[in-house]
C-alpha cells in the first residue's frame, strides 16, 4: 500500500474518530444542560445533592471530550479543514 493511500485511510479513521466525538460532545452538552435544569427547580435536598455530582461528572466528561478533540487535531495537522466545519466553540466560561 503507497504511503498516500495510508494517510488517506489515517485520515479517514481521524475525521471519524472526531465525528463520534464532536457527538458524544453535542450530547454530553444536552445532559449537562438537564441537569443544570433539575438542579435548578430541586427542593428536595437529596435532589440537590445528586444533581451537583451529575453536574459535576458531565463536566469532567466534557473537559476531557474536549482534550481528546485537540489532541486529535494537534497530531493531525491535515484535519484542520474537516476541524473548521464541525468545531464547537463556546462562550468564557462554558457550554451554558
Amino acid at each position: 500500500m503507497g504511503k498516500r493511500k495510508q494517510m488517506k485511510i489515517r485520515i479517514a479513521e481521524k475525521k471519524d474518530e472526531l465525528t463520534n466525538l464532536y457527538e458524544e460532545l453535542s450530547d454530553t452538552k444536552l445532559l449537562l444542560s438537564r441537569a443544570y435544569t433539575v438542579f435548578n427547580y430541586s427542593t428536595d435536598k437529596e435532589l440537590i445533592e445528586a444533581s451537583i455530582y451529575e453536574i459535576s461528572s458531565l463536566q469532567s466528561k466534557y473537559s476531557y471530550l474536549l482534550r481528546a478533540i485537540k489532541e486529535i487535531t494537534e497530531m493531525e495537522p491535515e484535519l484542520k479543514r474537516y476541524i473548521g466545519d464541525n468545531a464547537v466553540f463556546f462562550p468564557k466560561g462554558g457550554p451554558i
